[in-house]
């Protein structure tokens, strides 16, 4: 029986992922709103972000538009908006990447919520594009320029002639473990082998003595947003609030060893960082290990090559209802 070990982990303090992190957005219209040109879009634009190096951060582009009723006197109104995408930016220099607006007569529509107005009663007036990393509002574009639209759209939720809109990323599928694709790797071979969960959403992995030499106890470690930590000794077989778990435990094992940390459902999981990493709990001499964190359909493998002492840090995960929008790299990531 393991004993418990109580130490402190030597991590920095570091800020969430992607909170220092620079976006700028460019906006242009490149149709007329009556679609005069109706294969083309009425607005396009690019971001522009350079994430820190080891880094990877997710920037969503969000479209709204504006109008206003015919009556004398009216006000700017909120008509309707979308989420026109996501991109991913790793942190080795700045990038550009190009986007379409959908067109006006898309979102102009009466679906979006009470206040909206419908387009035959209303003025077209213009268009709001905003950078978000994670539900942090990082630029503001308008057409025409307007220092009131872009007041009401750096707060996470736009209100703008009394209707409020606050667009949601759609909700990942919940698919039953039991019929979700298996990962195909090394490590989660092995695993699978050991009797873990290798078709979770979001999985961290570890793997050591591949090569008879690392006869002892490493343990997978993950410390979710609330500061619950998932290890042997904390929720190996008992998941958390929010599906976290350990399945696989071994301890100085003849042969390859893993462990398996795994949450089954993205939509359950809490905003906030993940923290993983791996601790040598007993001390013993090793030539480092290996390790994965697979999310949602994306794999990232780790190889520590040297001997592990204490606790190694793996990656730091921002995740946002559901979605991944910053990933922090330890050094150990495999190119």
């Amino acid at each position: 029986m393991k004993k418990m070990l109580i130490s402190l982990l030597p991590f920095a303090a570091m800020c969430a992922c992607g909170a220092g992190v620079d976006v700028s957005t460019s906006l242009r219209r490149v149709n007329s709103p009556s679609g005069a040109s109706p294969g083309r879009p009425d607005y396009a634009g690019s971001v522009t972000c350079g994430a820190p190096r080891n880094e990877a951060v997710f920037v969503t582009v969000e479209a709204y538009f504006v109008g206003r009723r015919q009556a004398r006197g009216a006000k700017d109104e909120l008509l309707g908006g979308a989420v026109v995408d996501r991109f991913e930016f790793g942190g080795d220099g700045p990038k550009t990447r190009a986007f379409d607006l959908p067109k006006t007569t898309e979102l102009v529509a009466p679906t979006y919520g009470a206040g909206v107005v419908a387009p035959d009663v209303t003025n077209y007036c213009g268009v709001i594009v905003r950078t978000l990393v994670g539900g942090r509002v990082k630029s503001v574009k308008t057409i025409p320029a307007s220092s009131a639209w872009m007041k009401a759209a750096s707060s996470e939720v736009v209100s703008i002639g009394g209707a409020a809109l606050r667009l949601e990323l759609p909700p990942h599928v919940d698919v039953p473990l039991s019929e979700r694709p298996r990962s195909d790797s090394e490590i989660s071979s092995e695993v699978a082998s050991a009797g873990g969960c290798v078709s979770a959403p979001f999985r961290f992995s570890i793997m050591w003595n591949y090569d008879a030499r690392s006869k002892v106890d490493l343990d997978a470690h993950a410390v979710e947003p609330s500061g619950t930590e998932i290890c042997f000794s904390s929720h190996k077989g008992s998941p958390t609030d929010i599906g976290g778990m350990l399945d696989v435990d071994m301890i100085c094992p003849e042969e390859k060893g893993v462990e398996n940390i795994f949450w089954p459902s993205l939509n359950k999981l809490a905003d906030g960082e993940y923290r993983l990493f791996v601790r040598n709990f007993d001390g013993g001499r090793n030539h480092g290990s290996k390790a994965e964190v697979f999310y949602d359909g994306t794999t990232y493998l780790y190889e520590i090559g040297r001997e592990i002492r204490g606790d190694v840090e793996i990656a730091r995960l921002d995740i946002y209802r559901g979605y991944l929008v910053g990933i922090r790299h330890s050094s150990f990531l495999k190119k």
